[in-house]
């Protein structure tokens, strides 16, 4: 039971981090344009990891001979597809939208794995995940759910398509199993994935006009903090949960941004976020419990496989 614990509360910590993503990107939305500063954090990324690559390099050039169609296809997902769309969507929507709509993104990700064979639907990760899910939208609404309107409009498609990308770079990270330290592996993805968007990165047209300060200040926080810690934490509480259970703490990015509002901006949560806290926090620890239900639970059947610390390791020994 405790030998999970370890990856589970350092996996807390990505979305903490990702809880930040959505604020410093929605503070400079009206001064960036979204492929650019995606391009902005991503080039800040690979520059560096690149010392990591360099250390690695007999296995990265190894890796990218062997597996570089699904490398491409991590980048491709991961490093442009998720936030460069995730941005545009939050020129569109606002914060309490895209809250609430990305809080499907563990259920996406509950859900593929299942369709895929990756993680048998147990008790506990069905009911937890519920109960995370009803406990993030109470803490993004405050209960107001008759003042939400989500609709059908380009923020809210954008947002949710971002939430669905997201979900298959999860599920791929741990069905492709490439042999890469995680630091190196996401170095790979960072370079591939900055050197795609590279011609955004320097168009004048695309790039912030004025106001330099902020968009820097954004760009470090999301190159260093959301990028390379939050990304390191998440391959490596896949590898060790799986991408099902490790989804689920994705609950938490609504949870850690009420509570970044009540720090830093001094806001007095209501009684319904106070509510949706305990319970999305409650869910996330029951669905993160391995195997809990019966005996004939699907989820002890899955404990071998791929995202059980049984399962065999193939990454490098370094970075651990």
């Amino acid at each position: 039971m405790f030998q999970d614990l370890r990856p589970a509360l350092i996996l807390v910590l990505a979305p903490l981090l990702w809880a930040g993503n959505f604020v410093a990107a929605r503070a400079v939305h009206a001064l960036s344009d979204p492929v650019w500063l995606n391009a902005a954090r991503w080039s800040l990324a690979a520059l560096c990891l690149a010392p990591v690559l360099w250390r690695d390099r007999v296995a990265v050039r190894a890796a990218l001979r062997r597996d570089l169609a699904r490398l491409c296809g991590l980048a491709l997902l991961g490093v442009i597809g998720t936030n460069t769309v995730l941005y545009a969507g939050l020129e569109h929507a606002s914060a309490k939208q895209a809250g609430v709509i990305y809080a499907v993104s563990p259920l996406m990700i509950l859900g593929l794995s299942w369709a895929l064979g990756r993680a048998g639907l147990c008790r506990g990760t069905v009911l937890g995940s519920g109960l995370a899910f009803g406990g993030a939208v109470l803490v993004v609404t405050g209960g107001d759910l008759a003042g939400l309107t989500l609709g059908a409009g380009r923020g809210a498609l954008l947002v949710l398509a971002s939430a669905g990308i997201w979900a298959g770079y999860t599920v791929a990270l741990q069905a492709w199993r490439i042999p890469l330290s995680p630091l190196s592996l996401l170095g790979v993805q960072a370079v591939l994935g900055a050197l795609a968007v590279l011609p955004f990165l320097l168009s004048p047209a695309s790039m912030p006009a004025g106001a330099a300060g902020p968009v820097m200040g954004a760009v470090l926080y999301l190159g260093l903090g959301a990028s390379i810690l939050a990304f390191w934490i998440w391959a490596r509480a896949i590898e060790r949960l799986g991408a099902a259970r490790a989804g689920i703490f994705l609950q938490l990015i609504p949870v850690f941004g009420a509570v970044l509002a009540v720090v830093l901006l001094d806001e007095r949560p209501t009684q319904w976020q106070v509510a949706g806290m305990v319970c999305a926090v409650a869910g996330v620890a029951l669905a993160a419990q391995p195997g809990l239900g019966s005996a004939r639970d699907p989820c002890q059947k899955a404990g071998a496989k791929e995202g059980s610390p049984h399962a065999p390791r193939d990454h490098h020994p370094q970075d651990r």
